[in-house]
């Protein structure tokens, strides 16, 4: 592991994303090359990369062979529809594991994945074969196509309202939900849990939390990942908020392994 560069206290960063994120990997790549952590742990479970690794190309070639064929009559490219943008998305290694991957593995930094996989488990087999079945994309077929990119900005405006605002963020609708939902709690608590044994075990340098923006909100008063480890040395991003003050550039897209083309398939 590095050592040069460290600094002599610890903190831990949290990094908050919209999942699916088209923009993602490029973004993260850069800002954890610019916070330099030696440790990232990511939100994704065991069970969840286990199942991508096993099913997840079958399942992206099966979801761009349907929707080929159902949309081949419609006047819009197959890449316009934002809503089978976000499932494949869903289906495929999330950018922030691509990403911290890639960054961990030029860097020599400590890579750690976090996430219940008995909740995983629940949202994939319940719900993934589901959301590429020729039913759900016939139903999507018959909607206007969304743009994706937008509605990520979308959620990364309201993620930066919430985190700025407590009073806003306690009377969001999804927080009230929060403070009832039983694997709510257990999730928040089982995260908290996992990345407070890492801090222990860290002497110094920055320790990166890299996931969804909800698990960022403070003063909730529901037990956020964030407010249970309100006592630690931290400091909050927002990947969106980030973006607007970061230049992009060709090169950067191609040293991330970003590939643009017109297929679902990622």
């Amino acid at each position: 592991m590095r050592t040069g560069d460290l600094t002599e206290e610890k903190e831990l960063l949290y990094i908050g994303t919209v999942h699916g994120d088209p923009d993602g990997m490029v973004l993260l790549l850069q800002l954890l090359r610019c916070e330099n952590p030696v440790h990232v742990t990511v939100e994704v479970s065991p069970y969840g990369l286990s199942f991508r690794q096993r099913r997840g190309r079958r399942l992206l070639r099966l979801l761009a062979r349907r929707f080929r064929r159902i949309a081949c009559a419609s006047d819009f490219p197959v890449k316009k529809w934002g809503q089978v943008q976000a499932i494949s998305a869903q289906i495929g290694f999330p950018f922030e594991y691509r990403a911290s991957l890639r960054y961990c593995r030029d860097e020599g930094a400590l890579l750690s994945c976090l996430d219940l996989s008995s909740q995983s488990m629940q949202l994939i087999q319940g719900g993934w074969e589901e959301l590429i079945s020729t039913k759900n994309l016939r139903i999507i077929c018959q909607q206007d196509p969304e743009n994706f990119k937008a509605r990520t900005a979308r959620a990364y405006a309201l993620a930066s309202t919430l985190l700025k605002e407590k009073e806003a963020a306690r009377s969001f609708a999804s927080v009230r939900g929060w403070q009832r939902d039983v694997d709510w709690q257990r999730r928040e608590a089982f995260l908290a849990a996992g990345l407070e044994r890492r801090w222990d075990k860290m002497e110094r340098g920055k320790l990166a939390y890299v996931g969804g923006w909800h698990h960022l909100l403070c003063g909730t008063e529901c037990g956020t990942l964030c407010e249970r480890l309100a006592c630690l040395h931290h400091r909050r991003i927002l990947l969106g908020e980030y973006s607007k003050a970061s230049p992009r550039t060709v090169n950067d897209r191609l040293e991330a392994g970003v590939i643009i083309n017109d297929s679902t398939e990622h």
